[in-house]
């Protein structure tokens, strides 16, 4: 295992989380394959309750989740990254995930929304190592249901 190869992996994790933060669907969308997939599961749900196949559903999904929660500031937090298989031109990799609402007010400080692991497939490109798939799997069902996106759970408070 190449500790580059290994660097730049995880530098990809973390670009996911900074760009999906930063609300960058562009850059976001990026990150993966040209043929990338992103897959995003809850417990008792199948099949996923979001799959994304390409380049351009990445990015408008990344615009109407950005436009749906205008008003929500996440940050996704990466941690117990776990190399499965790493080769010359692929990976293997488990991290796991804790997603949380960030307000500007005093009072609200952080909110947990979820949390869970992911499963990726990285590639390696002319451009670098890219995500060839990514597998979400929330630990719970945070009111996603069949929602059309991973970063617009309802409210459960609110019933």
């Amino acid at each position: 295992m190449d500790l580059e190869d290994r660097i730049a992996i995880q530098d990809l994790i973390a670009d996911y989380a900074y760009f999906w933060d930063e609300r960058d669907p562009e850059r976001w969308a990026s990150l993966f394959t040209p043929d990338g997939v992103l897959e995003i599961y809850v417990p008792g749900v199948r099949p996923p309750v979001r799959r994304v196949t390409n380049l351009g559903e990445r990015i408008t999904s990344a615009r109407e989740a950005f436009v749906t929660q205008a008003t929500r500031r996440t940050r996704i937090y990466s941690t117990s990254i776990r190399f499965d298989e790493l080769t010359e031109d692929r990976a293997l990799v488990r991290t796991v995930i804790l997603v949380v609402e960030v307000s500007d007010t005093r009072e609200g400080a952080i909110r947990p929304l979820y949390s869970g692991t992911s499963s990726d497939q990285f590639r390696k490109t002319p451009v670098g190592w890219r995500f060839a798939k990514r597998e979400i799997h929330s630990d719970q069902n945070p009111g996603f249901g069949n929602a059309q996106d991973f970063d617009s759970p309802a409210d459960a408070a609110s019933d």
